[in-house]
């Protein structure tokens, strides 16, 4: 009987901890793994090996090739190779050239075990194994939501986005997660002034904002 080969992925992520994170994840759920710490030494991964599917971080600080560049190169050399790139909030204004590059899925860190399998799913329907939680639909409704509010109410019990500029929307932030300060300045110097939410949790939203008493209001003696 034949043993049945276990897809290959190429991780690529200058980050030590979600690296090995990651490894063990996959080993788990039945995939073989190569890794690299960053762009340059993939590109040289992958004229040695054929993989099932590449998986990379798109900002990389201490590598000259980033994660753009590695793509830019898999799609040019390996046109059929799907493509998992994971991002951080400070990537945002990278996404969009990613999306238009070829990039297949995007991750928002820090995510979830189920995401990054329901991800390999998406790419690799044939050999990912199940996972019950799937990255959102991108033709569903989601609505805009001006920087300013984040600031007021920093974190949000719902999952924060960006548009793209095709209208597909990537997700950059869990439910939950801080959107403080430094995160609006950081955007706002990228030059991003909305932030999108599913069109349910927006209208919850506004209900909740609408309950609350006015700033300063109240009875005076």
């Amino acid at each position: 009987m034949t043993v049945p080969k276990k897809p290959l992925l190429l991780l690529v992520d200058d980050d030590d901890t979600i690296r090995d994170a990651l490894v063990a994840i996959f080993h788990k759920s039945g995939f073989e793994v190569t890794t690299a710490v960053d762009g340059k030494r993939a590109q040289e991964l992958l004229a040695q090996s054929p993989f099932d599917a590449l998986i990379s971080d798109i900002r990389m600080p201490g590598s000259t090739t980033s994660g753009i560049d590695l793509l830019i190169h898999s799609k040019l050399n390996y046109p059929k190779l799907p493509v998992i790139m994971m991002t951080g909030f400070a990537s945002v204004t990278e996404i969009d050239e990613a999306h238009g590059l070829g990039a297949d899925v995007f991750l928002a860190k820090p995510f979830r075990k189920s995401e990054i399998l329901a991800a390999l799913q998406a790419v690799l329907p044939a050999a990912a194994p199940a996972s019950p939680e799937s990255p959102p639909p991108e033709n569903s409704d989601y609505g805009p939501l001006a920087i300013e509010e984040f600031i007021a109410g920093r974190q949000l019990p719902y999952e924060v986005f960006i548009k793209l500029g095709n209208g597909h929307f990537v997700k950059i932030a869990h439910q939950g997660e801080d959107i403080n300060d430094d995160r609006i300045r950081t955007l706002r110097e990228r030059g991003i002034h909305q932030l999108f939410l599913k069109a349910e949790d927006l209208n919850k939203l506004r209900e909740l904002k609408a309950t609350r008493p006015a700033s300063g209001s109240g009875t005076s003696s």
